[in-house]
């Protein structure tokens, strides 16, 4: 049972890098005249397909069939929010994962993380452009604005410094590095909020750290936030 679960993680990881891997090739694509969205959308359904295939292998020497039908059909799909076409089969296997985090997790025995792993803070962007902290409102974003366009896109890529113009490319807007301060303090983010989520932001990058580690907080040296006085 053991090489199962080891098996499972493995695809897990393949899984994201599959997803990540694809919006790259994606983003070197778009708007390019010989670029074709449904031929794209067809590759990556097949490749996403032939993984789901491999998971169920895995998932069937567990002997539970409520793995199969979670990992088939996962509750939190969120909805997309923007405007590139496979946006929702991409959510799709973004769900499909963190059931097998789950599901890893139960097999495993649930092992409970260590107190400097320990999520402390972690943020949310709801299907009506509410963003939230710790399940909390912040702020919401203007429908087809630039700041809702900004935070949709670094909610999906957490931890990574982002270049401001594929956001614009992607997204299909312009004029995110005017003033990109002024639309983080805009969002919510001011202050120790600010430098807690948002340590990089200038004119060309932008980096949305998501969750926030008790380790994060300690080695920043940054103090626990006061929610009330926050919302």
């Amino acid at each position: 049972m053991v090489e199962n679960a080891t098996k499972l993680a493995k695809l897990m990881v393949k899984g994201r890098k599959l997803i990540e891997d694809k919006f790259e090739e994606y983003k070197g694509l778009v708007g390019k005249k010989d670029f074709d969205d449904f031929e794209f959308l067809d590759s990556y359904v097949s490749e996403v397909g032939s993984w789901e295939k491999k998971v169920k292998t895995v998932l069937r020497t567990f002997n539970k069939q409520n793995y199969l039908i979670q990992f088939d059909s996962p509750k939190d799909i969120k909805h997309a929010t923007s405007n590139y076409l496979f946006e929702a089969d991409e959510k799709k296997v973004v769900a499909q994962l963190e059931v097998l985090t789950e599901i890893l997790a139960e097999e495993e025995g649930g092992n409970a993380p260590k107190q400097s792993k320990k999520i402390v803070y972690w943020l949310e962007y709801t299907d009506n452009r509410q963003i939230l902290i710790n399940g909390r409102p912040l702020r919401r974003p203007k429908v087809n604005s630039l700041n809702n366009s900004l935070i949709a896109y670094l909610i999906k890529f957490p931890n990574q410094i982002v270049e401001l113009e594929t956001v614009e490319k992607v997204m299909e807007c312009e004029g995110l590095s005017n003033g990109i301060s002024g639309r983080v303090r805009d969002l919510g983010f001011g202050g120790d909020l600010g430098q807690m989520f948002f340590p990089v932001v200038n004119k060309q990058k932008i980096k949305l750290v998501n969750p926030i580690t008790r380790q994060y907080l300690i080695d920043r040296h940054l103090p626990d936030l006061d929610l009330d006085s926050i919302m």
